[in-house]
């Protein structure tokens, strides 16, 4: 089987943006992106949807090493997105919000930064486990998409949101690349986000794809660089 005839394996993991709240299916995040990314490989692309709505960073680690499906197809994806964190700052801001006490988002971050440390070294682990029974040799492309900010107008947002992107770019390789929503999203929030004021629209998760198709495919683009 040549690159071009041989299907692209994606996961799709994270929270509510990937499992694609407030939308059709067919208009989520992961399956625009499908799309997107079918057509411009020229490769059909099969999906591991993996998003939970309310999950926590700490949730979706926490899945990575006890999901024996999730890890299966970790194992064999030629690439990856993730969607995490909009929970941890939610929770955190809320307890802030009753408390008033910046301590409770100072500990978030620590902890946000401590539990997406351990989802990189998970996904890390499974691609390179002796156990596995056909390890890829080449490196796994993730794309990690940042926080947007649904409540510009409090300065307070602006700044959390920006300190809990900054732990993302310690991560980036050629390979691992953020995707950077916050700036596609920045002024078109109105236009953007849906009806509960926190999720996308339609049009917001379509932004969202076509962030990530910019960002490009690191070699998946060229059939001598698949596996045969």
């Amino acid at each position: 089987m040549n690159g071009v005839d041989q299907p692209i394996y994606y996961v799709a993991l994270g929270d509510s943006l990937t499992e694609g709240f407030g939308v059709p299916v067919e208009d989520s995040f992961v399956q625009v992106y499908r799309s997107i990314m079918s057509q411009r490989l020229g490769r059909r692309v099969h999906v591991h949807q993996a998003g939970v709505t309310g999950e926590t960073t700490q949730d979706i680690w926490q899945r990575l090493t006890t999901d024996n499906r999730l890890q299966e197809a970790v194992r064999e994806a030629h690439i990856l997105s993730l969607t995490a964190g909009g929970n941890d700052l939610l929770i955190a801001a809320r307890e802030f919000l009753a408390k008033r006490d910046p301590q409770v988002l100072k500990a978030a971050l620590r902890e946000y930064s401590h539990d997406i440390g351990k989802i990189i070294e998970a996904i890390k682990q499974l691609r390179t486990d002796e156990d596995a029974r056909d390890v890829q040799v080449r490196p796994l492309v993730m794309r990690i998409m940042n926080l947007y900010n649904p409540f510009p107008i409090f300065e307070e947002t602006v700044y959390w949101v920006g300190r809990f992107n900054k732990e993302w770019r310690v991560y980036e390789t050629p390979y691992i690349r953020v995707v950077d929503v916050y700036h596609a999203f920045l002024y078109r929030i109105d236009e953007l986000i849906g009806e509960d004021m926190v999720h996308p629209n339609k049009l917001g998760y379509r932004v969202m794809a076509e962030t990530a198709d910019a960002v490009g495919y690191n070699g998946l683009e060229a059939p001598e660089d698949c596996d045969s």
